[in-house]
């Protein structure tokens, strides 16, 4: 089968290459989504253990169009029959990327209209609609005039992982997290620091990496007529044999907010990772006075400051927190994520701190830029 995951935009390419280690035949990555090829067991590992992707989807038919009317064409001489069954319902969310005379809804509908009497015609029976809960819910995403139907088998994004119980006002999603941590070439035998952690989601995530936590979840693909439980049931087993207990790892993250460091203490607690994490209430400009290791890789979301008025402010924190992490480490590699580029690239050239790499993510809505650095 050919699958389709989404992935951070700018960030396709990390994974791209988790996918590939869970045995994904990669044939495509842009525009934030990962296009692959498997089998069964393929869909149910990337679901169970990618920490890098929102959704797998299973790619039905693609094709270019038009207009409308070739939407319905192509959609109505798909064969439907072999992923869903007579009793269950379905829905269809529907994307549209670029200019075109209609709306989603329009496709959605389109789409609709097109299952039902296809499935009428090989099957003998008309399926039910629920555009709530749906058994099996189809995705059609148009970008400019290249089509492509869907069916979504993770069910919510794998980026709601359940523990977060504190909301940092700038959380960053669990999946952009873990995939900084893949992007920084980051190993469990390595120190790990972040020093601006706030509500602690990059060093939790970084132990649930080191762990190879699966993700445990009631998976939409589970209602797909192809599912296979007895499978599914044997490779949860497996994978579950692979997770680390107790993994050797020397993890840190730090906080100047005692509210923030509560609440990271908290959803550390929730994800079951609170043991592996040495949280540290200190300022990121004085490193020295608080960190007492030299961390071989620093991953870190600091603030950036939206308003103009605060880029001054942003600027001089990022040249100290340089300064400082100069101070404690040598040879370290540093990630960050921010959208105030100009402050960092500024900083690092102050601090004399190379950038070896460089991406545009988007973080949220907000146009943002990943760097690495050589310490």
């Amino acid at each position: 089968m050919q699958f389709m995951a989404t992935a951070v935009k700018g960030l396709e390419d990390v994974a791209g290459a988790e996918l590939r280690e869970l045995g994904a035949e990669i044939i495509r990555k842009a525009g934030g989504r990962v296009e692959f090829r498997g089998s069964l067991e393929t869909l149910y590992k990337t679901n169970l253990a990618a920490r890098c992707i929102n959704r797998v989807f299973i790619i039905i038919h693609r094709a270019n169009v038009e207009c409308l009317d070739d939407i319905y064409r192509e959609c109505r001489e798909v064969d439907y029959s072999w992923i869903i069954s007579k009793n269950q319902s379905f829905g269809v969310r529907a994307k549209r990327i670029g200019e075109h005379p209609f709306k989603s809804p329009e496709i959605a509908s389109t789409v609709g209209r097109a299952i039902t009497e296809s499935f009428a015609e090989s099957e003998g029976e008309r399926l039910k609609v629920n555009l709530d809960m749906p058994d099996v819910e189809f995705h059609a995403l148009l970008r400019e005039k290249e089509f492509i139907l869907t069916v979504n088998t993770t069910g919510d994004s794998l980026h709601k992982r359940g523990y977060r119980e504190y909301q940092h006002y700038a959380s960053i999603k669990t999946t952009l997290a873990s995939s900084l941590i893949k992007f920084s070439g980051w190993k469990p035998s390595f120190s790990f620091l972040d020093p601006m952690c706030g509500g602690g989601t990059i060093p939790i995530e970084a132990v649930l990496m080191a762990k190879k936590k699966t993700n445990t979840r009631d998976f939409a693909f589970r209602k797909l007529k192809i599912h296979n439980e007895e499978l599914y049931v044997e490779i949860v087993r497996r994978m579950k044999e692979k997770e680390i207990e107790k993994p050797n790892v020397k993890i840190a993250g730090m906080d100047i907010s005692s509210k923030h460091l509560e609440g990271a203490i908290r959803n550390a607690k929730n994800a079951g990772v609170l043991s592996f994490i040495e949280f540290i209430r200190g300022d990121a400009r004085k490193l020295s006075k608080y960190i007492k290791f030299s961390p071989e890789f620093i991953v870190v979301n600091p603030p950036y400051g939206i308003r103009s008025s605060r880029k001054r402010i942003i600027g001089a924190l990022y040249r100290d927190f340089l300064r400082s992490l100069r101070e404690i480490s040598c040879g370290s590699t540093l990630t960050a994520v921010t959208a105030a580029i100009k402050e960092f690239k500024s900083a690092c050239e102050a601090n004399e701190i190379e950038i070896t790499e460089e991406r545009s993510v988007m973080y949220g809505n907000l146009p943002a830029e990943v760097f690495k650095c050589s310490i």
